[in-house]
């Protein structure tokens, strides 16, 4: 019984539910081809495009339903980290207008790490691409 316990308890850490791991992981590879394929010569176009990209990726998570995503400790803040990164991203695409040379600055967690750590930790590895190519436009 301890095992099955333990073997079916979810990881706070973790997007470890089949269906959600699943869905995110295949989320992620979508967004990472067309993260990939945007290349329109302007930067702010480019993080626009983008962000359209990321939302699309929010979309299909919120699509598991809410009870779903709360069953997976973590799914619900690491759809939060994809709408901070997108936020992010705009106030860069804002900065541009007046300094071209601006820089993406990636959100940080309360007690001051990058909030890709925590994406990274709580996705499977098709994520890391992604992660990596949204939050180095």
């Amino acid at each position: 019984m301890g095992f099955y316990s333990y073997a079916t308890h979810d990881r706070m850490e973790y997007l470890d539910r089949p269906h959600v791991s699943e869905t995110a992981d295949s989320a992620c590879e979508q967004l990472s081809t067309a993260l990939a394929a945007i290349d329109t010569g302007d930067r702010r176009q480019d993080l626009e495009a983008g962000d359209v990209a990321i939302r699309q990726l929010v979309a299909t998570m919120r699509g598991l339903g809410e009870k779903a995503l709360k069953d997976d400790s973590p799914a619900l803040g690491w759809i939060g980290d994809w709408e901070l990164v997108v936020g992010a991203r705009q106030s860069l695409a804002a900065k541009l207008g007046t300094d071209p040379s601006a820089s993406f600055v990636v959100p940080q967690t309360p007690d001051g790490h990058p909030i890709t750590r925590r994406m990274r930790g709580a996705s499977g590895r098709p994520c890391n691409a992604a992660i990596a190519a949204a939050t180095t436009p």
